[in-house]
Parts: C-alpha cells; structure tokens; sequence
C-alpha cells in the first residue's frame, strides 16, 4: 500500500531513567503502555516499514474543555490544585516534556520529509517539576500555599535521548522555548483567562 500509519506511541514503554535510547528494552508496566507495544508491534508486521512510530514524552497545553481525556495531565493537576490556592514542591523530581505546539512542528517535519521509523519525540533535558510550576504560576497575583508533594504522587524521573530525531529533521527544540511556551499559557490563563 503507498498508506504510512503515524502511530503516537508512549514513553511508558520504557522503564523511567535518564536518557532512554530507541534501542533500549521496553518494559511497560500498565495497560496502556501494553497496549502501545501491542499497536507497535501488529502495525509493523502489516505494513512492515511504512510506519512511523512517535514515542511522546509528557505533552504541555490546554486541552479543550469538551474533548474526552482518557487521564489528568500534569497540567489538568496544576490547575486543579491552583484553583484551591495549592501548590505542591517537587524539588528533586524531574521529567522530560514538550509543548504541543512543538510536538506538532516535529510531526509536521517528519510526515513533510517521508520518514518512517521510531522516534521519542521530546526536549530530551531534565524539567524539574518545581521549575514548570514556577513557570506556569508567572501570572499568578493570588496568594498560594505550597505543600510537600503527597506520597501518591507520580515521582517517577525519566528524560528520553532524542539525537536520533533532531539529526533527522534539524529544528530548533530547547528549554528556553518550553519556558516561553509555559508563560505564555501562564498568561493566557490568569490574565486572559481563556481556559477557566
């Protein structure tokens, strides 16, 4: 078939560490990284190598308010927990994010190239949750209460090593522009107040 399947896979195919290569072993341990590996592995023996498969760090951004969420984002909590006047300090727990906004760039790029394969699509540098909130709260006037993070929390660390991405498509991707990117929903949510 000239079809190619873009299938948007998971990093939780792997086990949380620092710097996850493509070639690393996977060891999902839920249902829906399970089932992630499942589509991977099925999607290849029909289409063989006209597939590409996009392994997603965490995604920041609002989501329509109407759309089906399957579970909370990290931003889905910061809001919820902000809206009660809390904030909660995770000072050594970090994770790899992107923005969708770049997220979507690099899918754009990959498609527009004709590439196949699998990729972990991420900023691949440590974003220590403490540092995201700040930045996310920027526009915040009302006072808050900052709390130690509660044992439930997802404390897992993990940023996935993506050189095998930006040598193939060559675009800009760094912590600067997740900054920016976090102060302006920052902005877009305290003071414009689009997404309440």
């Amino acid at each position: 078939f000239s079809t190619k399947l873009v299938l948007i896979s998971t990093r939780k195919v792997y086990k949380p560490k620092f710097n996850i290569k493509e070639s690393y072993k996977k060891k999902p341990n839920c249902n829906y990284s399970k089932n992630k590996i499942a589509s991977e592995n099925n999607s290849k023996k029909i289409l063989k190598n006209k597939i590409l498969i996009l392994r997603v760090s965490n995604l920041l951004g609002f989501s329509n308010k109407k759309s089906r969420k399957l579970h909370d984002t990290f931003i889905d909590i910061f809001i919820k927990n902000i809206k009660k006047g809390l904030i909660y300090e995770n000072k050594n727990i970090y994770k790899d994010f992107i923005s969708i906004k770049k997220f979507c760039e690099i899918t754009l790029k990959l498609i527009k190239i004709n590439s196949y394969g699998t990729f972990n699509v991420s900023l691949g540098k440590k974003v220590y949750l403490s540092q995201l909130v700040k930045w996310l709260n920027h526009y915040n006037n009302k006072r808050t209460i900052t709390l130690t993070a509660k044992k439930s929390f997802n404390k897992d660390c993990f940023t996935l090593n993506n050189h095998k991405l930006m040598k193939k498509i060559k675009i800009k991707n760094n912590i600067k522009e997740l900054k920016k990117e976090c102060l302006q929903l920052s902005k877009l949510f305290f003071k414009y107040k689009y997404f309440k």
